[in-house]
């Protein structure tokens, strides 16, 4: 068997996708081979990423995807299989953070951490086994976090969020096993993007530093020495969405230089 991963002629859908962490994944599958669609909230992001995997000689397209409601992740699934003929690999990945000590964190905010982090990801589940299912095989990898794994304080809600992807990635794993369905997540570390912008903005609004300082903080308590950058993602992802991780379901990859010792 070769060890190389080709992903050429399969049929990806990576959600937040038009930047960061998403954008990365997505790159990553094509370099590999894969045809890849871009949903995000944010149309004109997505088809800039959709331009750059066409540009690698793959096909791609945007599709404006809000991943709380239900039937929009449905109908772009059925979009994605109607216009690329069929799903192999589904990466739930588009989420939000709202940071800062948990008597000051609201409901609304907590709300829409759930609804966008796990919910979004319930729903990619959910649309993806339609077509995973009937055809015995598919990949879906999960976007959690580092903070799904190790409770991070001022991240309450977030952590709450990630711990139940990482939940849902168990639980679902053993119900499609028998399908031929691999179900796993990703757990990153530290990378500025808008979310880790978003993250500083908020701890800085609670007093509890400037947002330069306190990124250096969190920098240097990474042992390897560097933040991790989207590349790095998207090769984990592209690991696991590939033959090779044939027999890797239900866990949970953590890429994030060490920090925290995550168990």
């Amino acid at each position: 068997m070769s060890t190389a991963i080709d992903l050429t002629g399969k049929v990806a859908i990576v959600t937040g996708a038009g930047s960061g962490l998403g954008k990365g994944i997505a790159l990553c599958l094509a370099k590999a081979g894969a045809n890849v669609a871009i949903a995000d909230v944010n149309v004109k992001d997505a088809q800039k990423t959709a331009k750059e995997i066409m540009a690698l000689g793959r096909k791609s397209f945007a599709i404006k995807t809000d991943v709380t409601k239900e039937n929009e992740v449905f109908a772009m699934v059925d979009e994605v299989v109607r216009k690329l003929g069929k799903l192999d690999i589904m990466c739930p990945n588009a989420g939000t953070c709202c940071a800062g000590p948990i008597d000051q964190l609201s409901a609304e905010n907590w709300d829409k951490m759930m609804q966008i982090n796990l919910y979004g990801h319930f729903y990619c589940v959910k649309a993806a086994l339609k077509y995973m299912k009937p055809q015995k095989s598919g990949k879906i990898v999960m976007t959690a976090s580092q903070a799904g794994r190790v409770a991070v304080p001022l991240l309450a809600g977030y952590s709450a969020s990630k711990f139940a992807v990482t939940a849902l990635t168990k639980a679902v794993a053993q119900e499609v096993a028998a399908d031929n369905i691999q179900v796993n997540c990703i757990g990153p570390g530290i990378i500025r993007t808008k979310i880790w912008d978003k993250i500083l903005g908020d701890l800085v609004k609670a007093g509890l530093g400037e947002a330069d300082a306190l990124y250096k903080s969190f920098l240097d308590s990474i042992p390897s020495g560097r933040e991790q950058t989207p590349e790095d993602i998207g090769n984990a992802v592209t690991f696991l969405a590939s033959n090779l991780a044939s027999e890797i379901t239900g866990d949970i990859l953590i890429i994030n230089g060490g920090q925290f010792n995550c168990p």
